[in-house]
Parts: C-alpha cells; sequence; structure tokens
C-alpha cells in the first residue's frame, strides 16, 4: 500500500503482527485467568470438605472423650479403648496431612499454569482427583473410627465404663 510515495504495506503487516500477538497475549491471560479462577473455586471446595471432615473428627474424638477410660487390669476393655483412641487420632493426624496435600496441590497447579495455561489447567484436574481421593479416603477413614467408638460404647464389658457405674 502506498500514500504520498511511501510503501505501507509491510508498516500494516508489521501492525497487523502486533495486533495478533497482542490478541493472543491478552487471550493467554483470560486462560490463565481462568486456571487461576477454576483453582479458586476448586480450593473452596476443598477447605469445605476439609472442614467438614474436621468438624466430623471433633464430634468422633468428644464421644470417646466422654467414655471413661477402662481399668488397665479389665484387658478386653483396655486394648478396645486404646485401639479406638488411637484410630481417633490417626484420623485427626490424617486431617492436618490433608491440608498440606491440599496447599501442596495448589503450589504445583501454580507453578505449572505459570509454565503454560495448558499444563496448569492438565495440573489441576491431576491435583483436584489426589487431592478428592484423599478426601475420601479420610471420610472412609473416618467411618472406620466413628464405628469404633460406636462398637466401644456398645460393648457390654465396657457399656457401664461409658457409664460410670
Amino acid at each position: 500500500m502506498k500514500h504520498r510515495g511511501r510503501d505501507f504495506g509491510s508498516l500494516g503487516a508489521c501492525f497487523g503482527i502486533a495486533f495478533g500477538l497482542a490478541a493472543v497475549i491478552a487471550s493467554g491471560c483470560d486462560r490463565s485467568a481462568e486456571v487461576d479462577g477454576e483453582l479458586r473455586a476448586r480450593q473452596a471446595q476443598w477447605t469445605r470438605e476439609i472442614a467438614a471432615i474436621r468438624l466430623q473428627q471433633t464430634n468422633i474424638m468428644a464421644q470417646l472423650q466422654s467414655l471413661q477410660s477402662p481399668a488397665v487390669g479389665n484387658t478386653p476393655a483396655f486394648a478396645a479403648h486404646a485401639r479406638t483412641k488411637a484410630i481417633v487420632l490417626g484420623a485427626y493426624q490424617s486431617v492436618s496431612d490433608l491440608d498440606n496435600v491440599a496447599s501442596q496441590a495448589a503450589q504445583r497447579v501454580l507453578s505449572a499454569a505459570k509454565r503454560s495455561t495448558r499444563e496448569g489447567a492438565q495440573t489441576l484436574e491431576t491435583e483436584n482427583a489426589q487431592v478428592l481421593g484423599e478426601v475420601r479416603r479420610m471420610w472412609d477413614q473416618l467411618g472406620v473410627a466413628q464405628k469404633e467408638v460406636v462398637e466401644l460404647q456398645q460393648t457390654p464389658g465396657l457399656a457401664s465404663v461409658a457409664q460410670g457405674e
């Protein structure tokens, strides 16, 4: 394209390329923002799940603590109580571990998203599946702990201990 003797064809092409690159960069930023927004949504879901797990664990611990510790001489009752307490305490530690799993997952997603939007999105899906898998395992572990506490409360030799008789 010529205007007053000057050739604007290559200049027009440069502007076209510059505008095209700006659009690609802007869309990349939009996609990066999408990954960031999706990560935040997943983190909120993880936080809700962990809070619910923590509440259930606290309830189970309170149920266990409401029971009187059986006398050491009552070996079956003492063993059952000790085993149940170990299960409940193990669940408590697992909740802390779950917090760490979620935090590390978020960091891996952010690191991947810095490298590329596609890698960030893929890493988010992988990490989300892993965190939710850990959440399911934690719910299973709490189910076992709850069952153990209920059985401890209903054990004939312990029922009277639980009632303070």
